[in-house]
């Protein structure tokens, strides 16, 4: 769709929820779209009426055409995206995909998100693996090359976020992409804060695996995720745990599974929110990858440039190229005070606690960050509404 024609009150008329808050808590769990309320009520209510199996069958030219809105969005084809319940079980079903043995090495980020990097260090635990960690500059880049410098003989899986969930930074994942390809490497991305954010291409990027969710900016409902598997990684892995959807149990001691991303999905899921984030990606698809991205792009630094003009308010995003999450503090008020003063005004932000990046948050010296993030049905207005209520609590 052209930009042009566009209305963002449109879009904030298919948005009930722009009606009773100023959501700036989209990097959390961004507001759904009147279509994808009304589509998991409609299929909840045919259940009812019809019951869940029948109601499962009718819908199955839906489902599918869901798993083609999901490669549509990354640029890949429908058989190579798995519907899983979230993005960090996605990550996790990979991890645990590997024959992991002692001395393997996974080289990774110094932004990595809390879930990825627990199941580093429980996969160290458990099978004595290494973890390395390719640091950042000062501005949050990355130099590809120094990947490559730690690439060693036993360095089994490359692993990068491609945007934190404590600052708008955005990763260098192409340029990783490159580095694993040419040293035969398989790669993992966790896209679960830019999928629905910005343009993704998983051939551009160049990895065996991304993950995202269906909650934030994607703006489908709670539960759901994805997972993009290349084809060309099938034979050098297995699902953690089998299930008879992706299974058949053929024999007394034989079995036959599925060979392609299917094989990380499960039978048993929620039907009505699987109709909910088919809505919300036909809606984002139709929308198109290009405006999101430069409405996300415009706002964040329409909400920065605010915010830097607020005595006593800190920002902690660094770079020169930032998405739509921003991270500050106010001097002499702890995060927790400031989220819930702008709550009491119906002013939704949120919180990053070391734990959630500790390494980057270690390096910054910050045990808690305040963070408002944007989508595109938030408005300019919105934004000098949420300075002036900072600009007061400041004071």
């Amino acid at each position: 769709m052209n930009s042009a024609e566009i209305s963002i009150d449109r879009l904030r008329a298919d948005t009930p929820g722009t009606n009773h808050v100023l959501h700036f808590n989209n990097a959390g769990c961004a507001l759904p779209t009147r279509q994808t309320l009304e589509a998991i009520s409609n299929y909840q209510e045919q259940e009812a009426l019809h019951g869940g199996y029948e109601v499962m069958a009718a819908y199955a030219d839906q489902f599918k055409q869901l798993h083609q809105e999901l490669a549509s969005l990354i640029r890949s084809n429908p058989e190579d995206v798995a519907l899983t319940e979230n993005a960090s079980s996605s990550f996790n079903r990979v991890l645990y995909a590997f024959d992991w043995k002692p001395g393997d090495v996974i080289l990774t980020s110094d932004i990595e998100y809390g879930n990825n990097y627990l199941n580093y260090l429980w996969l160290k635990t458990k099978w004595d693996i290494e973890i390395q960690v390719v640091a950042s500059d000062e501005n949050g880049r990355v130099d590809p090359n120094d990947f490559a410098r730690q690439i060693q003989a036993n360095t089994r899986l490359i692993a990068v976020t491609h945007m934190p969930t404590n600052s708008g930074i955005i990763y260098d994942v192409a340029g990783v992409g490159q580095v694993a390809q040419q040293y035969g490497i398989p790669y993992l991305v966790d896209a679960c804060q830019t999928a629905g954010q910005l343009p993704l291409d998983v051939q551009e990027i160049g990895c065996d695996f991304l993950c995202a969710t269906s909650r934030k900016y994607l703006r489908g409902p709670r539960g759901f995720g994805f997972l993009y598997v290349k084809p060309s990684i099938l034979s050098k892995i297995n699902p953690p745990w089998l299930d008879m959807h992706s299974s058949t149990w053929s024999g007394i001691d034989s079995f036959e599974m599925e060979h392609t991303a299917k094989m990380f999905e499960q039978w048993e899921v929620s039907y009505s929110n699987m109709m909910g984030l088919y809505a919300a990606m036909t809606y984002a698809n139709k929308l198109g990858p290009e405006f999101i991205w430069q409405r996300i792009h415009y706002l964040s630094k329409y909400l920065r440039q605010a915010l830097n003009e607020i005595p006593g308010v800190t920002l902690h995003d660094r770079g020169a190229y930032l998405g739509g999450i921003i991270s500050f503090t106010v001097a002499d008020h702890h995060p927790k005070e400031i989220k819930e003063a702008l709550g009491r005004q119906h002013i939704n932000t949120s919180l990053s606690p070391a734990a959630s990046s500790y390494l980057d948050m270690h390096r910054k010296g910050l045990s808690m960050v305040n963070r408002a993030s944007v989508h595109y049905y938030n408005t300019e207005e919105e934004i000098s509404m949420l300075a002036d209520a900072l600009g007061q609590l400041a004071v």
